[in-house]
């Protein structure tokens, strides 16, 4: 395989990759769980993002793994695997299932091996900046609703002359007009926890 497209191929990931997760990071803590339409819309984007960096990626493991030395064939992305017959005409039949075996057995497992590391990396994030920049915050339940997984809570708080709107899931117990305490980092505001949470947290 010729180094330009060894370096297509990597180039392509890295792009891929480092997108969904900036978006992913960016929207985070903006899109609570409880805002079901835009975290789908949010979600969908990122992990197809990912998936696409990833095919990439496993495309050029792939075939390394098959090819070997013998790899003369052209750069091809992951959307032309999806074009019915077009490896078969590119490189034979036989070749084409060792490739799609290949491929599938490299890209699932490092897909959810990269989203599991997302959700390290935020969580962290999410610890780090909530231990070192964490501020308490006395609010008020603006409104209630109910869907299947739970009580939302709506709040919002001034912080440095922005209102920061929230949507969290939230005890049974709170009600409209009802003060709460969070916790939310000073250093990225939209990281914010119910204290309860974090106290409970402690104990465990």
């Amino acid at each position: 395989m010729k180094p330009i497209i060894i370096l297509k191929y990597l180039s392509f990931f890295l792009l891929f990759i480092l997108g969904s997760f900036l978006f992913a990071f960016y929207f985070k803590w903006r899109i609570d769980p409880a805002q079901t339409g835009k975290a789908f819309i949010i979600i969908a984007g990122s992990l197809m993002t990912c998936w696409i960096g990833v095919g990439f990626l496993s495309i050029l493991i792939s075939r390394k793994l098959v090819f070997k030395k013998n790899d003369n064939f052209n750069f091809y992305n992951p959307f032309q695997l999806a074009i019915n017959g077009y490896l078969h005409n590119e490189i034979g039949t036989e070749k084409a299932k060792k490739f799609k075996t290949a491929f599938s057995l490299v890209a699932f497992p490092l897909f959810f091996i990269l989203v599991f590391l997302f959700f390290k990396i935020t969580d962290y994030y999410e610890d780090y900046q909530l231990e070192n920049f964490g501020q308490n915050k006395e609010i008020k339940i603006e409104k209630i609703l109910w869907d299947k997984g739970g009580q939302r809570a709506f709040f919002n708080f001034e912080f440095e002359g922005n209102k920061i709107n929230k949507i969290k899931y939230s005890d049974d117990s709170l009600k409209v007009g009802q003060k709460a305490e969070i916790i939310f980092s000073a250093n990225n505001p939209y990281i914010i926890k119910w204290k309860s949470e974090i106290l409970n947290k402690k104990i465990n």
